[in-house]
């Protein structure tokens, strides 16, 4: 058994976390014992770590446990076995940017280290256990899959069939989502990675669409006759699922392969565009609508102002249409960052940061590429490309605030406070208090985890998010997020009676919301604060062991080592500095020219060839004053 006891989240732009193991003896002494640990998030991933035997030498290896096909995943990780005397002897094992996919889930090293090894080095204790320090940093995620068009659209060569194929060249249906857990293997070897494919499921009409919602992967063929009066074609097709933060996602994606040339056609395909992707047509972005009315004026039939408005994106010169779509955990709404991709090469198109919130439905935004689609489909295949960065599940409380007359007395103002309740992707409840009472100091909110009994005995769960408060702004019907002064909140809990919070300060000054009309609060009197949960962890051993120690141990020991190479170093430069002194003494007493251009460190000689009085000891006090404030050395 390997249990998780302990985690740290280092300040770094790689997104280091340190995972640390306690390995049970089991792992050495019995040989067909299947030794894994519970699943551990990451990079918005699941894994967990497990080990193998091959004779009398132990393997070690990270698993992905959640894999979908066609997605890949990229991650740098270090396995370090901790010894109880001195991090000199600790063993690592680190790979950097080490691809895990649907196929391969299992990576790590099955030579790590002789068993015999473990007990001689003094790396286990007297029962036999042992710690394992796993460190992982520079998480990515990319989903790529190819979607062969019907034969007859634009990105084709013939029109005499309508059949579809995977990316992988055959054809597939729609099945319901498979399980993950029949991908805990524990492979030695790397296997060969993966693309995702397409599920086949094509439904064709002429005259009446049809909506086959019931499957994931699955690809909705929507076709109508092109003539003066109809509307012309548009088929819609769906990548298979693949897993993310938890959450199950696809990429949807609406083809229009006629280009637009009457105000009703135009009129027609946008809302059909919008039906299709199950998208409001006020949350599209407002930024291509000019120019997009201004390639619409141009057409042969003048286009209505009221229909113009509602375009947007869809028509012009996009005939491609993209959505990521979240298909569970439709109780939340969530924010994602992710990029797509379209075509492949130098055809390859990005749509560059794609910062989203999803509704508790899932829609999110739609990203209309600017290129036909004959230019990225040349062949026929359309490749697609999602880098996902980021998912995290949104929650609000509204924080009541009662009348200010019945804290100070003061009729008209607001005060006093109710505390708002949301609850996070656990279900877990929280609520929020805003303390308004100090009218001369900045709002500050106590977030309080009500369900903290429910913490499991002995565990420690630790919880990381990050808030804001939301102001309504009319300009663009949109609220705008004023953040707290912390990016990030994180805290560890364990079971107890009641929870003491954690306070969060804003740098609103509470005067301003002690007035009657302000931005923050609405008509009922209630300030909204949106809470972007992060990350989650169960830990074992709620109090402080003897494995602790050994974390303690190394600590210690690294500032001591460090102290004498510090120490070490300023001696050696002491030294060099004086041979240095002497060597220049010598050449101007001889009245040779000091070879090399002088400085600070190498005086010169003068012309009468006496050493100048001014550069004495006085200087290399200064210059070792200079060298002990310095922190630019590195050591080994």
């Amino acid at each position: 058994m390997a249990l998780l006891t302990r985690f740290i989240r280092l300040p770094d732009r790689a997104n280091t976390h340190v995972f640390t193991f306690v390995v049970t003896r089991s792992v050495t002494r019995d040989l067909h014992r299947d030794v894994t640990s519970k699943e551990f998030s990451y990079g918005y991933h699941r894994w967990a770590i497990t080990f193998s035997r091959a004779g009398k030498v132990l393997g070690v290896y990270l698993v992905w446990r959640n894999p979908s096909e066609g997605m890949r995943v990229y991650i740098d990780f270090s396995f370090t076995l901790l010894n109880r005397e001195h991090f000199s002897s600790n063993e690592t094992f680190s790979g950097r940017q080490i691809k895990f996919t649907f196929d391969s889930p299992a990576q790590g090293n099955r030579r790590y280290i002789p068993v015999d090894d473990l007990y001689e080095r003094n790396f286990t204790d007297a029962n036999g256990e042992f710690q394992l320090e796993l460190t992982v940093a520079n998480p990515r995620t990319l989903y790529e899959t190819d979607l062969r068009l019907p034969l007859g659209s634009p990105g084709s060569s013939s029109s005499s069939t309508t059949s579809l194929a995977t990316g992988g060249g055959h054809q597939r249906s729609a099945s319901p989502l498979p399980s993950h857990h029949q991908h805990q293997q524990h492979h030695h070897h790397h296997l060969g990675g993966s693309t995702g494919n397409l599920s086949t499921l094509v439904q064709q009409q002429n005259h009446v669409s049809h909506h086959n919602s019931g499957h994931h992967g699955s690809l909705h063929l929507h076709g109508h006759h092109h003539n003066a009066t109809q509307l012309p074609k548009t088929m819609k097709m769906e990548t298979t699922y693949f897993a993310f933060g938890g959450f199950d996602w696809n990429l949807s994606v609406v083809m229009e392969p006629y280009s637009v040339t009457a105000a009703t056609s135009a009129a027609g395909l946008t809302l059909n565009l919008a039906a299709q992707l199950a998208g409001n047509p006020d949350r599209e972005s407002p930024s291509h609508r000019s120019r997009n009315c201004q390639l619409l004026a141009g057409g042969v039939d003048p286009v209505p102002a009221s229909i113009a408005g509602v375009l947007s994106d869809h028509v012009g010169n996009g005939t491609l249409a993209l959505r990521l779509r979240r298909l569970t955990g439709v109780d939340h709404r969530s924010r994602s960052r992710y990029y797509i991709s379209v075509g492949e090469g130098d055809r390859r198109l990005s749509s560059g940061l794609m910062d989203d919130i999803s509704d508790a439905e899932g829609a999110g935004s739609v990203w209309c590429p600017r290129v036909r689609l004959q230019d990225v489909a040349p062949k026929g295949v359309l490749r697609l490309m999602v880098e996902l960065v980021s998912a995290n599940t949104l929650s609000d409380a509204l924080i009541t605030l009662a009348p200010n007359n019945q804290v100070t007395g003061t009729p008209g103002g607001i005060g006093g406070l109710s505390a708002g309740t949301c609850y996070d992707r656990d279900k877990q409840a929280w609520s929020f208090e805003a303390d308004t009472h100090s009218e001369n100091a900045t709002l500050r909110v106590r977030v309080v985890y009500r369900d903290v009994r429910n913490v499991p005995r002995n565990h420690i769960r630790y919880v990381s998010w990050q808030a804001a408060m939301l102001r309504p702004n009319n300009k663009v019907s949109q609220c705008d997020a004023v953040p707290f002064s912390s990016t990030h909140y994180s805290n560890y809990y364990v079971q107890e009676e009641a929870d003491d919070g954690v306070v969060m300060e804003s740098s609103v000054p509470v005067k301003d919301l002690l007035k009657v009309a302000n931005g923050y609060v609405n008509d009922k009197q209630q300030l909204r604060v949106q809470v972007e949960w992060d990350e989650t962890l169960l830990l074992f051993q709620a109090t402080y062991h003897k494995y602790d120690d050994v974390g303690r141990i190394h600590n210690y020991q690294m500032r001591k080592e460090i102290t004498a190479l510090q120490s070490e170093n300023y001696s050696l430069e002491r030294q060099l500095f004086s041979y240095q002194r002497s060597l220049a003494m010598a050449q101007a007493r001889n009245g040779v020219q000091p070879q090399g251009p002088s400085d600070d460190n190498t005086p010169s000689s003068s012309a009468n060839g006496e050493y100048p009085p001014h550069r004495d000891h006085s200087h290399s006090r200064d210059f070792f004053a200079r060298r002990e404030e310095s922190s630019d050395t590195e050591y080994a």
